[in-house]
C-alpha cells in the first residue's frame, strides 16, 4: 500500500526530488525550474529537504508542505 501512495505521489508531481515524496508536493505550476526565488533559482527535480523548507517558510506559492 505505501509503494501504491508513493507512486501516486510521484505522478501527481513528477518534477519534485523523489527524496521529497510525501512530504511536499508542487502546487500552480507545471515547470520544474523556477526562477529568482528567496534561495535563488530552483529546480524541484534536485531540491533539497533543506530548500524545500525555506521555501515554505519564505511563503513560496509553488511549494507547501503535504
Amino acid at each position: 500500500m505505501a509503494k501504491e501512495k508513493e507512486k501516486g505521489e510521484a505522478a501527481e508531481n513528477p518534477h519534485l526530488n523523489p527524496a521529497l515524496a510525501g512530504k511536499y508536493r508542487i502546487v500552480g505550476t507545471h515547470c520544474p525550474v523556477i526562477l529568482n526565488t528567496t534561495i535563488g533559482d530552483i529546480d524541484f527535480r534536485t531540491l533539497t529537504e533543506e530548500q524545500a523548507e525555506q521555501l515554505v517558510a519564505d511563503g513560496m506559492i509553488y511549494i507547501e508542505r503535504v
